[in-house]
């Protein structure tokens, strides 16, 4: 039986590698996916996503031909909620602006959906927590109610979760919420962490990652990113990555980051509020350190991550991981 699949969004990344993942895969999986639908805010929107797909394969140009379209304004029966209701829909990936994404990911779960949402979650640390708070409290059986927001803060309407439905919670697996953060799955983050688990607990670290986004560039375009209302703007949009792989990094000992202080300015006017932060961390270890973030740099890129252990250290520089350690150095 393949699994039903809907993308929820139509932008960026929507286009660029989510369709085009679920239309060209290999499909060998004795459980494989099928993209059944695809909803965005507007029609326009949704039939100019579709309209992007260029494909060579006849399997995959046919497959776009079956995908089903909601909107709002789609009409009758094209609606998110309608598409909520699909039996054959199981799972929805989720690529939405920010500060839009936190009602759609929870309306999806309670509705039994399991979930791949883009990353952050939310455009504030309040509404994020609320949200995984909401979902490990989540009932195993889905429920018609939806989650509502009052005063920023999220709740549920539903007022009948206990006893009622003893027997079908037996038999329904509580829907899957994973975070789509890619820079968690590449390789050279990985090799780093290897390498920090052989040369044993953390003492201290270094970030330091520069970029710039030009205004005018396919990601300044986007009107929620050139007029951000979530907090840290490119700040928060593109930092994400850069803190998921140093988590990723000192996991390998057991380790996280506890406390912050930091500042952040303004390097570039077009990336307002904020282009640029500068840290100080100290770790559940007790190590200490910096993280330096700047998306408003002209000049090159610079993506440095420096790991200082009790018996070397490891520095990741683009994507060369150098080990400096009790047997001399290794690249």
């Amino acid at each position: 039986m393949s699994i039903g699949i809907a993308i929820i969004g139509s932008g960026i990344f929507a286009r660029e590698e989510h369709l085009p993942i679920l239309l060209n895969q290999n499909n060998q999986h004795k459980h494989p996916f099928t993209l059944k639908a695809l909803y965005s805010r507007t029609l326009k929107s949704a039939e100019a996503l579709l309209a992007s797909v260029k494909t060579p394969k006849e399997a995959a140009a046919d497959a776009v031909r079956k995908i089903d379209v909601y909107a709002e304004d789609a009409g009758e029966g094209r609606t998110y909620e309608d598409l909520l209701g699909r039996e054959d829909v199981m799972a929805f990936v989720i690529a939405l602006p920010i500060p839009t994404q936190p009602p759609y990911i929870l309306r999806a779960l309670t509705a039994g959906k399991h979930v791949l949402s883009e990353k952050p979650i939310a455009g504030d640390l309040r509404t994020a927590r609320e949200m995984v708070s909401f979902y490990e409290a989540l009932s195993p059986s889905p429920s018609p109610s939806q989650p509502s927001e009052t005063n920023g803060t999220i709740q549920s309407t539903d007022e009948n979760d206990n006893n009622d439905n003893n027997n079908n919670n037996n038999k329904k697996k509580k829907p899957l919420w994973a975070v789509a953060e890619n820079h968690r799955f590449l390789t050279k983050y990985h090799l780093a962490a290897t390498e920090v688990r052989k040369l044993g607990r953390v003492k201290g670290l270094r970030v330091l990652v520069r970029s710039y986004i030009g205004e005018g560039s396919k990601y300044h375009q986007t009107p929620w990113r050139r007029h951000p209302t979530h907090i840290g703007g490119f700040l928060l949009d593109g930092g994400v990555h850069i803190i998921a792989a140093l988590r990723l990094i000192l996991s390998a000992t057991s380790d996280a980051i506890t406390t912050v202080s930091g500042m952040t300015s303004l390097h570039r006017p077009h990336l307002h509020p904020m282009d640029t932060l500068d840290a100080i961390v100290r770790t559940r270890s007790g190590a200490t350190g910096t993280i330096s973030l700047c998306y408003g740099s002209q000049g090159g890129s610079t993506s440095l991550f420096e790991i200082v252990c009790e018996r070397g250290v490891v520095t990741l520089d683009g994507d060369w991981v150098r080990v400096d350690g009790e047997e001399g150095v290794e690249v």
